[in-house]
């Protein structure tokens, strides 16, 4: 694991909770149902973001944050999981949303959230709403700040593009 990488994410998540980062986790993904697949797919744009943070306030005491995304930027599901007549444009590579070689290479990303509730508009215009789950989706950013992790019970799930930005003030545009 880069040393740099972890000093990355461990700066995100102090600029993210304003504390620092008690101990270091490190998680094993492979044959969950977490589990990075090699290519991504644009299954919509996000309206809405619902999760719960210890930002800001002692560790554990969870507040919950809804997020308006006003830039709408794209909802992103592993290829296996999407039906092809709903796929927005051409699968993206896994690793190029992560800034990894390749998904054998340690992800080092800082812990932001618990994602509850994401609400995306799919390729026609609908409305789609995900139950993730009271504090059941560990929600990450990604080191350079552009891209929304949350590890569903049904995989993981990335929320990147537009003017998205996490930032010190939370999820913005």
């Amino acid at each position: 694991m880069s040393i740099k990488r972890l000093e990355k994410a461990e700066d995100v998540f102090e600029m993210w909770h304003k504390k620092n980062p008690r101990s270091h986790i490190s998680k094993n993904l492979s044959g969950t149902p977490q589990d990075f697949e090699e290519y991504m797919c644009c299954v919509g744009h996000a309206d809405e973001i619902i999760y719960d943070s210890d930002k800001w306030e002692k560790d554990k005491d969870f507040h919950s944050y809804v997020h308006d995304f006003s830039s709408h930027p794209k909802v992103f599901f592993p290829q296996s999981h999407c039906d092809p007549n709903l796929i927005i444009g051409r699968p993206r590579k896994t690793v190029s949303f992560l800034d990894i070689s390749s998904l054998d290479s340690p992800l080092v990303v800082a812990q932001l959230a618990f994602a509850n509730e994401l609400v995306f508009k799919n390729k026609d215009k609908e409305e789609v709403f995900l139950d993730l789950g009271k504090r059941k989706a560990p929600c990450f950013s990604t080191n350079d700040l552009k891209t929304v992790i949350i590890l569903s019970d049904e995989g993981p799930i990335f929320i990147s593009g537009s003017r998205m930005k996490v930032t010190k003030a939370g999820i913005v545009r």
